[in-house]
């Protein structure tokens, strides 16, 4: 049993963690302006209507939501989904980054690498909270 606590306070600790890195990453994309949105590597993100605005507003949404899921009384399935879209975004943000530093010299590398990870742990801890016994 107090295996399965402990658990417990990892899952939550690491999804708090996303939901507010989530939240801030959105903050400083939207605050950022376009002046820090101009940069080479945002080439590829700045394609989607609304660029800055769009791609932190939505991830603002989904840290705030993932954060009330951790720490509220909503139930698992509805923290594994939004961990889940919180990882799709940062996953099409990697990519977008990645097909921009590809493309263009003076982009950044790390970022794709960064997100992805960020992604990749999202992802994780959605599946795995999905297995969780009813």
């Amino acid at each position: 049993m107090p295996q399965r606590l402990a658990l417990g306070w990892i899952v939550q600790g690491v999804a708090g963690v996303l939901g507010l890195g989530g939240l801030l990453l959105g903050a400083g994309l939207v605050l950022g302006g376009k002046e820090r949105f101009g940069g080479p590597s945002f080439n590829t993100a700045r394609a989607l209507p609304g660029e800055q605005d769009t791609w932190g507003g939505a991830l603002v949404v989904l840290g705030l939501i993932v954060l009330w899921a951790t720490f509220g009384k909503a139930h698992y399935r509805t923290l594994s989904a939004t961990l889940f879209a919180e990882g799709v975004w940062f996953m099409f943000f990697a990519l977008s980054l990645a097909q921009a530093a590809m493309q263009i010299p003076t982009a950044a590398a790390t970022g794709p690498f960064a997100y992805g990870m960020l992604a990749g742990s999202c992802i994780v801890l959605a599946v795995g909270l999905r297995r969780l016994p009813q």
